[in-house]
């Protein structure tokens, strides 16, 4: 959580993002973090899923987290 956490405030801290884009990232990390750990934990190495290497868990986990910020940026904070 603390990770997820730093990025953004220092983005609030430069001027790049607002209070509440602090809050959807730090959210979105969290979740995408969560998401990743059960991929890798339930999929990843398992018979039939070789394919699923860490890069791809990784990418996962890059894709939830970037389409939670996006969706939370335009249907919470209304950035169109």
């Amino acid at each position: 959580m603390v990770g997820g956490l730093l990025l953004p405030l220092y983005g609030l801290g430069v001027d790049l993002i607002t209070p509440g884009g602090v809050v959807v990232a730090t959210i979105a990390a969290f979740l995408a973090t969560n998401a990743e750990s059960v991929i890798g934990a339930t999929i990843q190495g398992k018979a039939g899923f070789t394919w699923m290497t860490n890069e791809v868990v990784n990418f996962v986990n890059t894709l939830i987290g970037a389409s939670i910020a996006i969706s939370s940026g335009i249907f919470i904070l209304n950035m169109v």
